[in-house]
Protein backbone atom coordinates (compact mmCIF):
# COMPACT_ATOMS: atom_id res chain seq x y z
CA UNK A 1 0.00 0.00 0.00
CA UNK A 2 1.43 3.56 -0.91
CA UNK A 3 2.07 5.82 1.94
CA UNK A 4 0.03 9.08 2.63
CA UNK A 5 3.16 11.17 1.87
CA UNK A 6 3.69 9.58 -1.96
CA UNK A 7 -0.26 9.74 -2.63
CA UNK A 8 -0.35 13.46 -2.29
CA UNK A 9 2.55 14.30 -4.00
CA UNK A 10 0.48 12.77 -6.88
CA UNK A 11 -2.77 13.83 -5.89
CA UNK A 12 -1.62 17.66 -6.39
CA UNK A 13 -0.46 17.29 -10.15
CA UNK A 14 -4.08 15.55 -10.55
CA UNK A 15 -5.26 18.93 -9.10
CA UNK A 16 -2.90 20.84 -11.74
CA UNK A 17 -3.76 18.95 -14.20
CA UNK A 18 -7.56 19.77 -14.02
CA UNK A 19 -6.49 23.14 -13.15
CA UNK A 20 -4.78 23.31 -16.96
CA UNK A 21 -7.62 21.61 -18.34
CA UNK A 22 -10.38 24.52 -17.12
CA UNK A 23 -7.88 27.63 -17.67
CA UNK A 24 -7.85 26.22 -21.36
CA UNK A 25 -11.53 26.07 -21.72
CA UNK A 26 -11.98 29.95 -19.92
CA UNK A 27 -9.76 30.72 -22.94
CA UNK A 28 -11.59 28.34 -25.65
CA UNK A 29 -14.81 29.55 -24.49
CA UNK A 30 -14.52 32.90 -23.55
CA UNK A 31 -16.20 35.44 -26.16
CA UNK A 32 -18.79 34.96 -28.69
CA UNK A 33 -19.51 32.45 -30.98
CA UNK A 34 -17.37 33.43 -33.83
CA UNK A 35 -14.57 34.06 -31.24
CA UNK A 36 -11.45 32.56 -32.60
CA UNK A 37 -8.18 33.41 -30.71
CA UNK A 38 -5.75 33.04 -33.74
CA UNK A 39 -7.49 35.92 -35.55
CA UNK A 40 -7.07 38.42 -32.12
CA UNK A 41 -4.47 41.03 -32.66
CA UNK A 42 -1.12 41.20 -31.32
CA UNK A 43 -1.04 41.47 -27.69
CA UNK A 44 0.58 40.33 -24.07
CA UNK A 45 -2.75 39.27 -23.09
CA UNK A 46 -3.01 37.74 -26.12
CA UNK A 47 0.07 35.78 -25.56
CA UNK A 48 -1.26 35.14 -22.16
CA UNK A 49 -3.70 33.49 -24.07
CA UNK A 50 -1.87 31.27 -26.18
CA UNK A 51 0.29 30.45 -23.15
CA UNK A 52 -2.95 29.06 -21.03
CA UNK A 53 -4.85 27.77 -24.03
CA UNK A 54 -2.43 25.12 -24.73
CA UNK A 55 -2.35 23.46 -21.00
CA UNK A 56 -5.68 21.88 -22.08
CA UNK A 57 -4.35 19.08 -23.69
CA UNK A 58 -1.20 18.51 -21.44
CA UNK A 59 -3.39 18.37 -18.80
CA UNK A 60 -5.40 15.71 -20.81
CA UNK A 61 -2.35 13.36 -21.17
CA UNK A 62 -0.93 14.11 -17.99
CA UNK A 63 -4.30 12.48 -16.79
CA UNK A 64 -3.51 9.36 -18.97
CA UNK A 65 -0.06 9.14 -17.82
CA UNK A 66 -1.02 9.32 -14.71
CA UNK A 67 -3.35 6.69 -14.71
CA UNK A 68 -0.78 4.34 -17.09
CA UNK A 69 1.62 5.06 -14.60
CA UNK A 70 -0.34 3.18 -11.86
CA UNK A 71 -2.31 0.55 -14.36
CA UNK A 72 0.97 -0.96 -16.03
CA UNK A 73 1.60 -2.25 -12.53
CA UNK A 74 -2.04 -4.55 -12.74
CA UNK A 75 -3.25 -6.73 -14.51
CA UNK A 76 -6.89 -6.20 -13.32
CA UNK A 77 -9.81 -3.98 -13.77
CA UNK A 78 -12.66 -3.00 -11.36
CA UNK A 79 -15.74 -3.11 -11.80
CA UNK A 80 -16.48 -0.46 -8.85
CA UNK A 81 -14.05 2.14 -10.79
CA UNK A 82 -15.97 1.81 -13.98
CA UNK A 83 -19.48 2.20 -12.80
CA UNK A 84 -18.66 5.18 -10.55
CA UNK A 85 -17.31 7.21 -13.06
CA UNK A 86 -20.92 6.21 -15.02
CA UNK A 87 -23.07 6.96 -12.10
CA UNK A 88 -21.03 10.14 -11.29
CA UNK A 89 -21.14 11.61 -15.07
CA UNK A 90 -25.20 10.80 -15.15
CA UNK A 91 -25.67 12.69 -11.84
CA UNK A 92 -24.68 15.47 -13.41
CA UNK A 93 -25.74 15.38 -16.24
CA UNK A 94 -29.36 14.83 -15.01
CA UNK A 95 -28.85 17.33 -12.67
CA UNK A 96 -27.89 20.20 -15.32
CA UNK A 97 -31.03 18.75 -17.33
CA UNK A 98 -33.41 19.82 -14.46
CA UNK A 99 -31.18 22.92 -14.03
CA UNK A 100 -32.16 23.99 -17.98
CA UNK A 101 -35.52 23.11 -17.85
CA UNK A 102 -36.36 24.56 -14.63
CA UNK A 103 -34.30 27.94 -15.16
CA UNK A 104 -35.31 28.11 -19.05
CA UNK A 105 -32.03 28.20 -20.44
CA UNK A 106 -31.29 29.65 -23.73
CA UNK A 107 -32.06 27.01 -27.17
CA UNK A 108 -32.57 24.44 -24.40
CA UNK A 109 -34.86 21.90 -25.51
CA UNK A 110 -36.20 18.32 -26.01
CA UNK A 111 -32.70 17.56 -28.20
CA UNK A 112 -30.63 18.58 -25.36
CA UNK A 113 -32.53 17.23 -22.76
CA UNK A 114 -31.84 13.88 -24.73
CA UNK A 115 -28.40 15.01 -24.90
CA UNK A 116 -27.85 15.22 -21.30
CA UNK A 117 -29.70 11.92 -20.66
CA UNK A 118 -27.76 9.89 -23.08
CA UNK A 119 -24.20 11.88 -22.17
CA UNK A 120 -22.36 8.36 -23.80
CA UNK A 121 -23.99 8.25 -26.63
CA UNK A 122 -23.44 11.91 -27.97
CA UNK A 123 -20.01 11.65 -27.19
CA UNK A 124 -20.75 15.13 -24.79
CA UNK A 125 -17.58 13.84 -22.57
CA UNK A 126 -15.23 12.54 -25.40
CA UNK A 127 -12.65 12.06 -22.33
CA UNK A 128 -14.98 9.86 -20.51
CA UNK A 129 -15.82 7.66 -23.39
CA UNK A 130 -12.27 7.06 -24.30
CA UNK A 131 -11.28 6.42 -20.67
CA UNK A 132 -13.63 4.08 -19.97
CA UNK A 133 -12.81 1.79 -22.90
CA UNK A 134 -9.10 2.38 -21.95
CA UNK A 135 -9.39 1.40 -18.65
CA UNK A 136 -11.36 -1.33 -19.51
CA UNK A 137 -8.52 -2.60 -22.09
CA UNK A 138 -5.91 -2.08 -20.16
CA UNK A 139 -5.30 -5.57 -18.57
CA UNK A 140 -4.89 -6.86 -22.08
CA UNK A 141 -2.56 -4.06 -23.05
CA UNK A 142 -0.88 -5.02 -20.39
CA UNK A 143 -0.83 -8.71 -20.95
CA UNK A 144 0.25 -8.04 -24.27
CA UNK A 145 3.59 -5.58 -23.01
CA UNK A 146 4.15 -8.33 -20.44
CA UNK A 147 4.48 -11.26 -23.05
CA UNK A 148 7.26 -9.14 -25.67
CA UNK A 149 10.85 -8.72 -24.83
CA UNK A 150 12.32 -5.08 -24.54
CA UNK A 151 13.82 -5.22 -27.92
CA UNK A 152 10.22 -6.53 -29.74
CA UNK A 153 8.39 -3.96 -27.16
CA UNK A 154 11.04 -1.02 -28.73
CA UNK A 155 10.51 -1.87 -31.97
CA UNK A 156 6.86 -1.60 -31.49
CA UNK A 157 7.34 1.95 -29.79
CA UNK A 158 9.10 3.29 -32.91
CA UNK A 159 6.06 2.11 -34.68
CA UNK A 160 3.39 3.06 -32.97
CA UNK A 161 5.49 6.89 -32.57
CA UNK A 162 5.57 7.04 -36.32
CA UNK A 163 1.57 5.81 -36.62
CA UNK A 164 -0.02 7.73 -33.85
CA UNK A 165 1.95 11.33 -32.44
CA UNK A 166 3.99 11.89 -35.63
CA UNK A 167 0.79 11.13 -37.83
CA UNK A 168 -1.24 13.14 -35.68
CA UNK A 169 0.88 16.35 -36.66
CA UNK A 170 -0.87 15.97 -40.12
CA UNK A 171 -4.17 14.03 -39.55
CA UNK A 172 -5.95 12.18 -36.54
CA UNK A 173 -4.49 8.63 -36.60
CA UNK A 174 -6.79 5.85 -38.15
CA UNK A 175 -7.84 4.41 -34.33
CA UNK A 176 -8.44 8.31 -32.71
CA UNK A 177 -7.85 9.41 -29.16
CA UNK A 178 -8.11 5.86 -27.95
CA UNK A 179 -5.15 4.69 -29.89
CA UNK A 180 -3.33 7.92 -28.57
CA UNK A 181 -4.13 6.83 -24.91
CA UNK A 182 -2.75 3.35 -25.47
CA UNK A 183 0.42 4.58 -26.99
CA UNK A 184 1.03 6.61 -23.58
CA UNK A 185 -0.24 3.22 -21.71
CA UNK A 186 2.70 1.45 -23.69
CA UNK A 187 5.32 4.21 -23.61
CA UNK A 188 5.08 4.17 -19.74
CA UNK A 189 5.36 0.66 -19.65
CA UNK A 190 8.42 0.55 -21.56
CA UNK A 191 9.81 3.78 -19.57
CA UNK A 192 8.88 2.10 -15.74
CA UNK A 193 10.13 -1.17 -17.37
CA UNK A 194 13.14 -0.23 -18.94
CA UNK A 195 14.07 3.64 -19.51
CA UNK A 196 12.73 4.69 -15.61
CA UNK A 197 16.57 5.72 -14.33
CA UNK A 198 17.11 7.88 -17.02
CA UNK A 199 13.38 9.76 -16.68
CA UNK A 200 13.70 9.64 -12.92
CA UNK A 201 17.52 11.43 -13.67
CA UNK A 202 16.12 14.03 -16.40
CA UNK A 203 12.30 15.24 -16.11
CA UNK A 204 12.62 18.03 -14.68
CA UNK A 205 15.20 19.17 -17.74
CA UNK A 206 12.68 17.22 -20.43
CA UNK A 207 9.62 19.31 -18.80
CA UNK A 208 11.52 22.81 -19.22
CA UNK A 209 13.09 22.01 -22.93
CA UNK A 210 9.47 20.35 -23.85
CA UNK A 211 7.60 22.87 -22.71
CA UNK A 212 9.84 25.91 -23.75
CA UNK A 213 9.72 24.17 -27.81
CA UNK A 214 5.63 23.83 -27.46
CA UNK A 215 5.21 27.12 -26.10
CA UNK A 216 7.66 28.24 -28.78
CA UNK A 217 5.77 27.11 -31.56
CA UNK A 218 2.32 28.29 -30.29
CA UNK A 219 3.62 31.74 -29.52
CA UNK A 220 5.36 31.58 -33.25
CA UNK A 221 2.10 30.40 -35.02
CA UNK A 222 -0.04 33.28 -33.39
CA UNK A 223 2.60 35.89 -34.61
CA UNK A 224 2.22 34.84 -37.75
CA UNK A 225 -1.24 35.23 -38.13
CA UNK A 226 -0.87 38.76 -37.22
CA UNK A 227 1.94 39.17 -39.79
CA UNK A 228 0.70 37.67 -42.55
CA UNK A 229 -2.44 38.33 -44.51
CA UNK A 230 -4.93 36.64 -41.61
CA UNK A 231 -8.42 36.01 -44.25
CA UNK A 232 -6.11 34.54 -46.85
CA UNK A 233 -3.59 32.14 -44.23
CA UNK A 234 -6.46 31.77 -41.97
CA UNK A 235 -7.27 28.10 -43.03
CA UNK A 236 -3.34 27.03 -42.70
CA UNK A 237 -3.10 28.37 -39.58
CA UNK A 238 -6.25 26.65 -38.08
CA UNK A 239 -4.91 23.10 -39.79
CA UNK A 240 -1.15 24.07 -38.57
CA UNK A 241 -2.81 24.38 -34.77
CA UNK A 242 -4.43 21.20 -34.24
CA UNK A 243 -1.12 18.97 -34.58
CA UNK A 244 1.17 21.54 -32.16
CA UNK A 245 -1.44 21.93 -29.50
CA UNK A 246 -2.97 18.31 -30.34
CA UNK A 247 -1.92 14.84 -29.00
CA UNK A 248 1.91 15.19 -30.24
CA UNK A 249 5.06 13.45 -29.11
CA UNK A 250 6.39 17.05 -27.19
CA UNK A 251 3.02 16.93 -25.40
CA UNK A 252 2.85 12.89 -24.22
CA UNK A 253 6.81 12.82 -23.02
CA UNK A 254 5.95 16.51 -21.46
CA UNK A 255 2.97 15.12 -19.59
CA UNK A 256 4.65 11.52 -18.71
CA UNK A 257 7.93 13.61 -17.37
CA UNK A 258 5.48 15.65 -14.87
CA UNK A 259 4.34 12.15 -13.60
CA UNK A 260 7.88 11.46 -12.70
CA UNK A 261 8.93 14.80 -10.95
CA UNK A 262 5.89 14.74 -8.75
CA UNK A 263 6.37 10.83 -7.70
CA UNK A 264 9.78 12.28 -5.80
CA UNK A 265 7.16 14.52 -3.95
CA UNK A 266 6.35 12.63 -0.76
CA UNK A 267 4.76 15.03 1.56
CA UNK A 268 1.18 14.25 3.51
CA UNK A 269 -2.07 17.10 3.05
CA UNK A 270 -5.70 16.14 3.62
CA UNK A 271 -6.76 19.10 1.45
CA UNK A 272 -5.00 18.08 -1.34
CA UNK A 273 -5.57 14.45 -0.91
CA UNK A 274 -9.63 15.36 -0.61
CA UNK A 275 -9.28 18.46 -3.66
CA UNK A 276 -7.65 15.14 -5.78
CA UNK A 277 -10.62 13.04 -5.33
CA UNK A 278 -12.90 15.38 -7.30
CA UNK A 279 -10.92 15.85 -10.30
CA UNK A 280 -13.22 13.57 -12.09
CA UNK A 281 -16.25 15.52 -10.80
CA UNK A 282 -15.09 18.95 -11.57
CA UNK A 283 -14.47 18.52 -15.33
CA UNK A 284 -17.85 16.50 -15.70
CA UNK A 285 -19.38 19.56 -14.37
CA UNK A 286 -17.73 22.51 -15.31
CA UNK A 287 -17.27 21.12 -18.99
CA UNK A 288 -20.92 20.40 -19.38
CA UNK A 289 -22.25 22.23 -22.91
CA UNK A 290 -24.75 24.21 -20.96
CA UNK A 291 -21.89 26.30 -19.34
CA UNK A 292 -19.35 25.89 -21.84
CA UNK A 293 -21.69 26.16 -25.48
CA UNK A 294 -22.20 29.87 -26.60
CA UNK A 295 -25.68 28.60 -28.00
CA UNK A 296 -26.96 27.84 -24.58
CA UNK A 297 -25.55 31.23 -22.84
CA UNK A 298 -27.37 34.77 -23.14
CA UNK A 299 -26.41 37.21 -26.26
CA UNK A 300 -24.86 33.34 -27.52
CA UNK A 301 -22.03 33.61 -25.01
CA UNK A 302 -20.64 30.90 -23.07
CA UNK A 303 -23.27 31.06 -19.64
CA UNK A 304 -20.05 30.10 -17.36
CA UNK A 305 -17.17 31.91 -18.79
CA UNK A 306 -19.20 34.97 -20.19
CA UNK A 307 -22.54 35.22 -18.83
CA UNK A 308 -20.99 34.98 -14.87
CA UNK A 309 -17.42 35.25 -15.13
CA UNK A 310 -17.36 38.05 -18.13
CA UNK A 311 -14.02 36.79 -19.55
CA UNK A 312 -13.51 38.68 -22.47
CA UNK A 313 -14.10 42.05 -20.55
CA UNK A 314 -10.91 41.68 -18.79
CA UNK A 315 -8.50 41.08 -22.21
CA UNK A 316 -7.58 44.55 -22.16
CA UNK A 317 -6.74 44.69 -18.79
CA UNK A 318 -3.45 44.89 -17.14
CA UNK A 319 -5.10 41.98 -14.25
CA UNK A 320 -5.82 39.30 -17.04
CA UNK A 321 -3.80 37.16 -16.41
CA UNK A 322 -4.26 36.86 -12.60
CA UNK A 323 -8.36 37.30 -12.99
CA UNK A 324 -8.26 34.04 -15.52
CA UNK A 325 -6.34 32.09 -12.80
CA UNK A 326 -8.45 33.39 -9.90
CA UNK A 327 -11.73 32.31 -11.59
CA UNK A 328 -10.28 28.89 -12.50
CA UNK A 329 -9.23 28.31 -9.23
CA UNK A 330 -12.58 29.68 -8.25
CA UNK A 331 -14.14 26.98 -10.67
CA UNK A 332 -12.16 24.30 -9.50
CA UNK A 333 -13.08 24.85 -6.13
CA UNK A 334 -16.27 25.29 -5.84
CA UNK A 335 -16.68 22.06 -8.58
CA UNK A 336 -14.65 20.08 -6.26
CA UNK A 337 -17.15 20.93 -3.15
CA UNK A 338 -19.97 20.02 -4.82
CA UNK A 339 -18.50 16.88 -6.20
CA UNK A 340 -17.42 16.09 -2.43
CA UNK A 341 -20.83 15.95 -1.45
CA UNK A 342 -21.76 13.41 -4.45
CA UNK A 343 -19.20 11.20 -3.86
CA UNK A 344 -20.70 10.64 -0.13
CA UNK A 345 -23.65 9.53 -1.95
CA UNK A 346 -22.37 7.06 -4.05
CA UNK A 347 -19.93 5.86 -1.73
CA UNK A 348 -22.44 4.53 0.00
CA UNK A 349 -24.59 3.29 -3.06
CA UNK A 350 -21.55 1.40 -4.14
CA UNK A 351 -20.91 0.22 -0.75
CA UNK A 352 -23.82 -1.20 -0.64
CA UNK A 353 -23.74 -4.97 -0.17
CA UNK A 354 -25.77 -5.95 -3.59
CA UNK A 355 -23.32 -3.50 -5.39
CA UNK A 356 -20.42 -4.60 -4.20
CA UNK A 357 -21.59 -8.89 -5.02
CA UNK A 358 -22.80 -7.47 -8.36
CA UNK A 359 -19.33 -5.61 -8.99
CA UNK A 360 -17.32 -8.46 -7.34
CA UNK A 361 -18.63 -11.28 -9.47
CA UNK A 362 -17.92 -9.29 -12.60
CA UNK A 363 -13.94 -8.62 -11.65
CA UNK A 364 -14.31 -12.14 -11.05
CA UNK A 365 -15.57 -13.32 -14.79
CA UNK A 366 -13.18 -10.80 -16.52
CA UNK A 367 -9.99 -10.51 -14.38
CA UNK A 368 -9.82 -14.36 -14.03
CA UNK A 369 -10.56 -14.61 -17.78
CA UNK A 370 -7.16 -12.42 -18.49
CA UNK A 371 -5.56 -14.47 -15.78
CA UNK A 372 -6.42 -18.39 -16.94
CA UNK A 373 -5.19 -17.31 -20.65
CA UNK A 374 -2.01 -15.62 -19.24
CA UNK A 375 -0.67 -18.93 -17.38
Amino acid sequence: MENNSRKSGFELLRIIFIFMIIIAHAIAFSGNEKYCLLKEELSINNCFSICFSIWGQLGVYGFVALSSYFLTEKSRVKMSKILKIILETYIFCISFCIIGYIFKIPNFGFKEIIKEILPFGNYQYWFINVYLFFIILCPYIHKFCKGLKEHELKKLLIVLTVLIPIYNIFWENIGGKLSNFIYVFILMYFIKNYKLDFFEKNAKKMVIVLSTIHLSLCLLLFVLGNVLNIKKYFDILIMLRGPIQGANLIIILDAISLVFIFKKYKFSSKIINSIGKTTLGIYVIHDNFILCDTLFGYNKKSLLWENIFNVSSFLNTNIYPIYIIGISVITLLICSIIDKFTNLFLNKVLGSNKVSKICSKIDNWYNNTIIEEAI
